[in-house]
C-alpha cells in the first residue's frame, strides 16, 4: 500500500520513533491496518500504483529537461526556430504516450536532445 500525506501527520516507525510526514510526501505505512483512521479523517490518501508510476515518470522527464536546460545555459546560446517548435510538439506527444504506457523514456530523451540541437545551431 502506498499513501500520500494530505496534511502534516505523525506515525510511529518500526524503530518505535515517531516520524513527522509533511503534506504531499509519499510513504509506505509499516502498519497498513492503522492507516484507515487517517484516510477517513482526510489526512492521508491511498495512492494507486498508476498515480505513483505517473509521478515517477514525470520526475524522470523533468530531470531530463532540467539537464538539457543546464547544458543550454552552459553553452550560452539558444534561439527558438520553427524546428524547435516542431520538436516541442513532438516532446508533448511523447510525454502523453509515456503516461498512457505507449512511449519510452529514451524516446523522450532523444527528442529533448533534438530540441537542444535545433535551438543551439
Amino acid at each position: 500500500m502506498i499513501c500520500q500525506a494530505l496534511s502534516r501527520i505523525k506515525i510511529r516507525g518500526h524503530d518505535g520513533v515517531v516520524h513527522e510526514i509533511p503534506p504531499g510526501e509519499i510513504f509506505t505505512p509499516l502498519y497498513p491496518e492503522k492507516i484507515a483512521p487517517l484516510v477517513e479523517s482526510g489526512k492521508v490518501k491511498i495512492v494507486s500504483p498508476s498515480e505513483e508510476r505517473k509521478r515517477n515518470l514525470d520526475a524522470c522527464m523533468s530531470a531530463t529537461i532540467v539537464s538539457i536546460r543546464d547544458e543550454i545555459i552552459r553553452g550560452g546560446k539558444w534561439r527558438p526556430f520553427p524546428e524547435t517548435h516542431a520538436v516541442e510538439r513532438e516532446i508533448e506527444k511523447i510525454q502523453k504516450d509515456i503516461f498512457e504506457g505507449k512511449g519510452k523514456l529514451i524516446d523522450f530523451r532523444e527528442a529533448c536532445e533534438r530540441w537542444e540541437k535545433a535551438g543551439c545551431k
